[in-house]
C-alpha cells in the first residue's frame, strides 16, 4: 500500500468485502489518514505506521487484544491478535518479512516464519497465520511451514496468484494465509486490482 495512490480502489474494496477482520500491509501515517472512516468501525484495532514498507495494521469488529512482536529477529513488526468469536478463542498473526533480494535477506524471511511457527503452543488452538510471505508457495520453505499442522486455505479453490498485479501471466502467490486444522475454510478468493502491485485476497472460514 506505502506507495499505491490508487485510495479509491482500496476503499471500494474495503467497501464491497466489508470483513470482520481486516489486515492492512505497508501501513504508512498517509494511509490512516486514508482510511480514517473505515478504521473507526473497528472496535478493536492494533496499528503500526511506518514510511517503509513495513508498517502493518490489524483491525476486528470482534473482541480483540493485541500486542506487536518481532519474533526475535529483525525491526519488521508482526502484530498477534487474540481474537474471541462465539467463546472460541483464535490467534491471528499478521506478518510481513522481508523480500529475498540477497542471501541475507532470503535467511531473514525463511527465519522469521520458523520462528513464528515455533511459538504456536503460546497460541490458541484456532491459529491463523497471514501476510506477505514473500515467499512462492512452491518453495521448498513454504512446504517446509505445511509440516507444523498448519494448512494452506487456498486448498481446493486454486492457485490464487497475487503478485505482480499487473502481469498475469507471470504471477505467482506471495500473499497467504495459513490455518490450523479445526478451522474450515468456505472460501477464498482474489480480488482485482487496488492499484497496488498485490492483490487483495478475502477468506470465509468456519469453526469445525
Amino acid at each position: 500500500m506505502s506507495t499505491n495512490p490508487r485510495t479509491d480502489l482500496v476503499k471500494d474494496y474495503i467497501n464491497r468485502e466489508n470483513p470482520d477482520i481486516l489486515i492492512l500491509l505497508e501501513f504508512t501515517p498517509e494511509w490512516e489518514n486514508e482510511l480514517e472512516t473505515f478504521i473507526s468501525r473497528y472496535p478493536h484495532r492494533k496499528l503500526v505506521t511506518r514510511t517503509d514498507n513495513f508498517g502493518i495494521a490489524l483491525l476486528s469488529k470482534f473482541e480483540m487484544e493485541s500486542t506487536v512482536d518481532y519474533f526475535n529477529l529483525n525491526n519488521k513488526p508482526s502484530l498477534i491478535g487474540h481474537i474471541s468469536i462465539q467463546n472460541t478463542a483464535y490467534t491471528l498473526i499478521a506478518t510481513h518479512p522481508v523480500p529475498p533480494i540477497h542471501q541475507a535477506a532470503f535467511e531473514h524471511r525463511n527465519q522469521q516464519l520458523t520462528n513464528i511457527l515455533s511459538r504456536t503452543s503460546e497460541f490458541a488452538k484456532h491459529l491463523i497465520i497471514a501476510g506477505d510471505f514473500n515467499t512462492s508457495s512452491f518453495s521448498n520453505h513454504f512446504r517446509t511451514l505445511l509440516q507444523n499442522e498448519m494448512t494452506d486455505s487456498r486448498m481446493g479453490f486454486g492457485l490464487l496468484p497475487t503478485w505482480p498485479a499487473g502481469y498475469k501471466a507471470i504471477q505467482t502467490t506471495l500473499d497467504h494465509c495459513l490455518v490450523s486444522k479445526n478451522i474450515r475454510v468456505l472460501n477464498r478468493t482474489t480480488g482485482q486490482s487496488v492499484g497496488s502491485d498485490h492483490l487483495p485476497i478475502s477468506i470465509l472460514m468456519a469453526i469445525d
